[in-house]
Parts: structure tokens; C-alpha cells; sequence
């Protein structure tokens, strides 16, 4: 199944409309919630570690054909920063059915490789706190870490 959502373009602009309005809400992530669904095809895996906390991981090849691309960039696409802050909340949301989060505050976001179409990617997530989710994103083959976020929800 292709991963799209219904018109790419106001998919964009309700994105960047977001961005600009300083949050998310639960209300403008019904399109990524819907994207995502058809792009996360496989299983979150949990696990126990020191300290009694559960770190969440989960293996994604991010799909050529997401609205992402749309423009950013032509001839050299790359996964921008908004669609790995979507991505991670979507899958926080997988682990956590219980509670509609939203995004209050982006803590620390680092961006250290591009991902483009086709990335191989691992992305772990943990909770650090009552509502601040820390996330790694790494090649898999490399394990460089590509990107790391820290969400208060």
C-alpha cells in the first residue's frame, strides 16, 4: 500500500500552518495519523532495561513516495525535521493508545545526517520523565545516530 494521504499539498501546508501556530494538536494529525498508518508496517518492540524503564524500537525504511518530499528538496529529496517530529509522535501514540497526545514543547532536536527516500532506519524511544519522550533515529546498517528529539507531551 502507498503511503499517502489525501491532497499532498494541504498536507504540507497544514504541517507548516502547525509549525507556524507553534504546537500540534490531536485534530491536525488525523492526515499523518492516517499517512503513517499505511507506512508503519511493522512491530514495535519492547524492552526492559536499568532502572525498570521500557525503551521502544522500531526498524522503518522511509517510503520514496511520502508528501514529505513534495519540494524539499527537487532533485535531492530529503526527510525533513517535520516528518521525523510527526513520525516519532505518531509512533509514541502506537505505544500509548491510551492517551491522545500533543506536542507542548520540542526540548533539544538534533538533525546530524540526511535521511532521503529509501533510508534504512532504527528509531528507539524512551520516556525520561512524567511527560518528556526522548528518540534516536539510527542508519541500521551504520548505526550513526541521524537524528535525536526530545518531545514534552
Amino acid at each position: 500500500m502507498k503511503c499517502t494521504a489525501a491532497g499532498g499539498a494541504s498536507l504540507r501546508l497544514n504541517l507548516l500552518f502547525n509549525q507556524l501556530q507553534g504546537g500540534y494538536s490531536s485534530a491536525s494529525m488525523i492526515d499523518t495519523h492516517t499517512l503513517f498508518n499505511a507506512c508503519f508496517s511493522g512491530s514495535i518492540a519492547q524492552s526492559i532495561g536499568e532502572s525498570s524503564r521500557v525503551t521502544y524500537s522500531m526498524n522503518w525504511t522511509i517510503p520514496s513516495h511520502l508528501p514529505y518530499f513534495d519540494g524539499h528538496f527537487p532533485g535531492q529529496p530529503v526527510f525533513p525535521a517535520v516528518g521525523i517530529v510527526d513520525a516519532s509522535l505518531y509512533l509514541l501514540r502506537q505505544t500509548r493508545p491510551e492517551s491522545n497526545f500533543s506536542i507542548t514543547q520540542v526540548k533539544t532536536a538534533k538533525f546530524l545526517q540526511l535521511m532521503g527516500p529509501g533510508a534504512e532506519v532504527g528509531i528507539e524511544w524512551i520516556q525520561e520523565g512524567t511527560s518528556t519522550w526522548s528518540f534516536q533515529w539510527r542508519g541500521l546498517k551504520s548505526k550513526d545516530v541521524f537524528a535525536s528529539i526530545k518531545i514534552q507531551v
